[in-house]
């Protein structure tokens, strides 16, 4: 399983369980009930003594949160993630599914890393304030605004990934896992953001089965436009040119 992919935010954690905010199945336990429930991961308390709670062994435990919103400790070699990245050819990392999930599922819940307006310069005491293990994951994010294979800048970073508060917003979050999931014309999966947790959600829109990648919708409202719009739009505004399941059909037809 690839969870570390150049993301600072999941170095260290190629086994179980994956960063907080992501669901995770419960698997192997000795109460048959809890087994196959899935639950969201929770920030790992600072063990006493030590420098960070990044640190993980099979046997340590983590806190989960159930649908129902008790909160339960589990050890990690319990915790199957229901996605995990992959490298894909031509798409770079996909958030691959690894179970079968039903519409309206929880595939991730996670808190914002930063927040900024597009267009304007970035909160860059707020960048400096997060851990540094975030702000790596947040400077490893892609930057569709590098010109000539420059550095990734903070701006850039900030443009090509930060994601709308509510439709035709210019306040965005960054979220560096959110940020990982990859664009469809025909997604899977939604973005949400929870205004009252501060927490930027994806869901699924529709069954996904297990080793289907997890996509979600970059371009709003514009998803409803023809072909040659859709295509405008996300070169636009991410330099690249979809090659979606829709966008292949509509090559292939024309």
């Amino acid at each position: 399983m690839c969870w570390s992919a150049a993301a600072a935010a999941l170095k260290g954690l190629n086994n179980p369980p994956p960063p907080p905010g992501c669901v995770a199945e419960l698997r192997g336990l000795q109460r048959e009930d809890l087994n196959g429930v899935r639950g969201v991961l929770l920030p790992r308390p600072k063990a006493p003594g030590t420098a960070s709670a990044d640190s993980s062994s099979s046997e340590e435990r983590w806190p989960v949160r159930l649908d129902d919103g008790k909160q339960l400790s589990i050890k990690a070699q319990n915790l199957e993630p229901v996605f995990e990245f992959q490298r894909l050819q031509g798409r770079g990392l996909g958030a691959i599914a690894r179970f079968r999930m039903k519409a309206g599922d929880l595939i991730l819940r996670e808190p914002v890393a930063l927040m900024g307006v597009v267009g304007k310069a970035p909160d860059r005491r707020s960048f400096k304030d997060l851990p540094a293990a975030q702000r790596e994951a947040i400077m490893e994010l892609h930057d569709a605004y590098a010109e000539n294979k420059a550095p990734a800048s903070l701006e850039g970073i900030i443009w090509t990934n930060g994601l709308p508060k509510a439709p035709r917003s210019d306040e965005v979050v960054v979220c560096p896992v959110a940020s990982r999931f990859n664009h469809s014309c025909v997604p899977n999966a939604e973005y949400l953001w929870v205004e009252g947790q501060k927490v930027e959600e994806i869901r699924a829109v529709r069954d996904i089965a297990a080793g289907e990648e997890i996509c979600v919708n970059y371009i709003g409202d514009t998803i409803r436009e023809p072909f040659e719009a859709r295509r405008a739009q996300i070169a636009s505004a991410f330099r690249f040119d979809c090659c979606c399941e829709a966008c292949r059909f509509s090559i292939e037809e024309r």
